[in-house]
């Protein structure tokens, strides 16, 4: 128990720190790429606001094939391809001698920044016009760039991976591509992504040694604590059976002289349910020590469920009580048959304690889950699910089980047994029915 309760603790910690880091990377990494995206964004705006190129000076725009993307060899300045499109700006004049580097004065931001391919398609011509900073770019590459934008259909986004672009119609319908070089800060954007996500798993490695090192520290005492009260409980179940038997034998010596009477079975009806909670309790402990099923085997689960209900047909009938048998064929399951007889036990004994009318007991497959039911009619649970039935000595109206013969372990060794099962219990109830759900 102690152990499964440390795994626990690990496995939880250990998924908070997950998410929260997890969301730290995310955050970070989107917000990062957000970033990117929005400088690229605005400066293709602003690129387009200056009439598709940086260059404000008498450069030339290639007027290229509609086809092929390749150049015609004809050249317009970009004076004249504003006065087509309806764009009026002061023309500057090159502030550089002939052959300089138009860039030696610009810092690394600026020259990344003139990396870009503009295409317009001039309405009233139906030409398309081209410049690009680019040396580096093949006629074709920026072409497949520009057909692979047109054909998209979205007004912003990435082409080519590196490239990011915007899709514009201005007033007198001219269209415009302009395309951006935004390679190294998607690399670098890319880096940081890799090395936050390895630096978090290093992190996430670190804090799991450093937790499962301090979960021994932490539960050690639990532990202590626990082992103590397991042999309290053994040592008292022990010592509890010798005194249980004497009286039990001294009863039945003063009915064999004197007789039974309303004392003798008082007697004997006190040490029998003694004896049940002090078998209960042992039967428990061991439970609890074994994390894993010593033995399993397959058996017919419908067959051992039916054998342990029919034992209960008599009392059934003493009480007027109907049984409801919805438990299908041909069930086969792997695990621990007597366990298993006993879960089944427990729950069919429990409904009968504090059934009405009924009890049902139902057995089906579910793709490749078990589930078996049993339910009775009660008056003494809410709507709802019911966690706490399976706490040990737990009773639920104390009026009405001071009748009732019971240690309140019962639902604890079946929690138990399903557990060393792999499986889930549950307790719930619904207008008057109540109802113990176990699925293997």
């Amino acid at each position: 128990m102690i152990k499964r309760l440390r795994i626990k603790f690990i496995a939880i910690a250990f998924l908070a720190v997950l998410v929260i880091l997890g969301l730290i990377v995310t955050i970070i990494n989107v917000y990062n790429y957000s970033k990117i995206r929005n400088e690229a964004d605005s400066r293709l705006q602003e690129l387009y606001d200056g009439g598709g190129t940086y260059a404000y000076n008498r450069s030339r725009w290639n007027v290229v094939s509609n086809e092929t993307g390749y150049q015609t060899g004809q050249t317009v300045y970009t004076s004249t391809l504003w006065n087509m499109i309806g764009y009026e700006r002061e023309i500057v004049e090159p502030a550089f001698n002939p052959g300089s580097d138009p860039f030696a004065n610009k810092n690394k931001d600026d020259i990344q920044r003139s990396i870009y391919v503009t295409f317009i398609r001039v309405k009233a011509n139906n030409t398309l016009y081209r410049q690009t900073s680019s040396q580096n770019l093949t006629e074709e590459s920026m072409f497949n760039m520009y057909k692979a934008v047109i054909n998209s259909n979205n007004q912003k986004g990435y082409v080519d991976t590196n490239y990011r672009y915007l899709s514009l119609t201005n007033d007198e319908g001219d269209e415009f591509v302009l395309m951006m070089d935004y390679s190294v800060q998607i690399s670098n954007a890319r880096n940081f992504l890799v090395a936050s996500l390895l630096i978090s798993a290093s992190g996430l490695l670190a804090f799991l040694a450093s937790i499962i090192i301090a979960s021994y520290f932490i539960f050690r005492p639990v532990e202590e604590s626990y082992v103590k009260q397991k042999r309290f409980i053994a040592n008292a179940a022990h010592e509890l059976k010798t005194p249980l038997t004497i009286i039990s034998a001294n009863n039945e010596v003063e009915e064999l002289i004197v007789g039974k009477n309303e004392q003798t079975e008082a007697i004997n009806k006190q040490v029998l349910k003694l004896t049940g909670m002090v078998n209960s309790l042992t039967k428990l402990a061991l439970l609890e020590e074994n994390y894993k099923l010593e033995k399993t085997e397959k058996f017919s689960l419908d067959d051992a469920v039916i054998d342990v209900y029919k034992t209960y047909e008599q009392k059934l009938k003493e009480r007027h009580l109907i049984l409801r048998d919805n438990v299908a064929k041909d069930v086969i399951y792997d695990g621990d048959e007597g366990l298993i007889r006993v879960l089944v036990s427990i729950l069919i004994d429990n409904a009968f304690k504090y059934s009405l009318t009924f009890i049902e007991v139902s057995l089906k497959k579910d793709n490749d889950k078990i589930i078996l039911e049993v339910s009775n009619d009660s008056s003494d649970l809410e709507d709802g699910m019911h966690p706490e039935l399976f706490e040990r000595f737990y009773r639920t109206n104390e009026k009405r089980a001071s009748n009732i013969q019971g240690s309140g372990i019962g639902l604890s060794i079946a929690k138990e047994i399903v557990m060393l099962h792999k499986g889930k219990i549950i307790a719930e109830a619904l207008k008057g029915v109540y109802k113990i759900k176990v699925i293997l």
